[in-house]
């Protein structure tokens, strides 16, 4: 057996769709759209990877930390399903070649690599997911 990991939870961040959910949920502030990311990555990315980045910027601030001074780990339980969806039909239905910018976001890493590029971090990250288990 390894030895235990030991940390800590030092901020927490949401982002949400729908606002009048947020809000009854007991959050504000709290929508997908974040100035961390300049509108030409924003286009490029998925739905799910700009609410991930939006959720993680936020947990920063809560801690009162810098975006590029910790490493980071995001957690998905089955990572860019919808991107990978829509590859996967043009494959079958021959439509090809199939987008480049589609391809490149279909990974499990994408939240991760777009999290280094829009805040320079420099940290270690890592993506993870393990079905219903990932949390």
């Amino acid at each position: 057996m390894g030895q235990p990991l030991n940390f800590s939870v030092l901020g927490v961040g949401a982002a949400f769709v729908d606002l009048e959910k947020a809000e009854a949920c007991g959050f504000s502030d709290c929508d997908m759209n974040s100035d961390l990311l300049p509108a030409r990555l924003r286009r490029r990315m998925s739905f799910a990877t700009r609410l991930a980045l939006s959720a993680g910027e936020r947990a920063c601030l809560d801690a009162g930390v810098a975006l590029d001074s910790l490493p980071s780990v995001f957690a998905s339980i089955a990572g860019e399903v919808k991107i990978t969806d829509i590859l996967c039909r043009a494959i079958a239905e021959q439509n090809l070649p199939v987008s480049p910018t589609q391809f490149h976001n279909s990974v499990h890493n994408t939240a991760a690599g777009y999290w280094s590029i829009a805040t320079k971090n420099k940290h270690e990250s890592q993506a993870i997911g393990a079905g219903e288990n990932t949390l």
